[in-house]
């Protein structure tokens, strides 16, 4: 069995958290350079087409690992692609 990790990141603006970089920064609206810079809002997360579900986070406070169950932000249409790609190869090897 396979088994697989996936970095969650922690906005400091809004403290929501996101399966991955991508994610994280397709959050981020506005034009840095003016200070215009925001985070997007739940609504506009969803319209663009993410989702949240509870997942586990883990928080280390003092060097002990303490699990949360927390709303996490993922891109449904790539979670799908990776399923399919990483799936591919098992019907492949059945097939043989």
């Amino acid at each position: 069995m396979v088994s697989t990790t996936v970095q969650r990141i922690q906005c400091g603006g809004c403290k929501k958290f996101f399966v991955g970089l991508t994610l994280f920064d397709a959050h981020r609206v506005g034009d840095a350079s003016k200070r215009e810079r925001r985070c997007k809002t739940d609504e506009e997360m969803q319209a663009a087409g993410y989702a949240t579900e509870r997942r586990p986070v883990r928080f280390i406070v003092e060097g002990v690992t303490i699990p949360e169950e927390r709303d996490v932000w993922f891109d449904p249409v790539a979670r799908e692609l990776l399923a399919k790609a990483f799936h591919k190869g098992e019907e492949e090897d059945e097939q043989e």
